[in-house]
């Protein structure tokens, strides 16, 4: 995982294709490709997408999960939040919108029910036969 250290900043676009945890301040938007870590002493000033991603710290920008959001008590968000999936622990302070869209069922569940209830009624027709 690279890390980006509390005496760090960076001003521009930050994209990676891996896992990073940014203990410093960030300006800009980034582009994360994996998980995401806003430790403590971070502060990112941007939006953000990511895989997935872990908030302890402040962020004034929207983010995007992919797959899911953990946020942290001691962490502030001051923008939007788009994602699937989201843990907020008791603390945390969101200025900002939540929105979640739902997870679609897979197609395989759908295709197996009615093969099951197919199968359910044949067998009750052969019992009474």
């Amino acid at each position: 995982m690279i890390t980006i250290p509390v005496d760090t900043r960076i001003i521009g676009e930050i994209k990676s294709k891996g896992p990073i945890c940014i203990e410093g301040h960030v300006s800009g938007k980034g582009e994360i490709n994996g998980y995401l870590l806003l430790g403590t002493s971070c502060l990112w000033q941007g939006d953000v997408v990511a895989e997935s991603i872990f908030i302890e710290g402040r962020i004034e920008g929207n983010i995007i999960a992919k797959k899911q959001i953990s946020i942290a008590s001691g962490a502030v968000i001051n923008g939007d939040i788009f994602c699937p999936n989201i843990l907020i622990v008791s603390g945390a302070v969101i200025n900002g919108q939540l929105n979640m869209k739902k997870p679609e069922a897979p197609i395989q569940f759908i295709g197996q029910s009615s093969q099951t209830t197919k199968h359910t009624e044949q067998d009750k027709q052969k019992a009474i036969a």
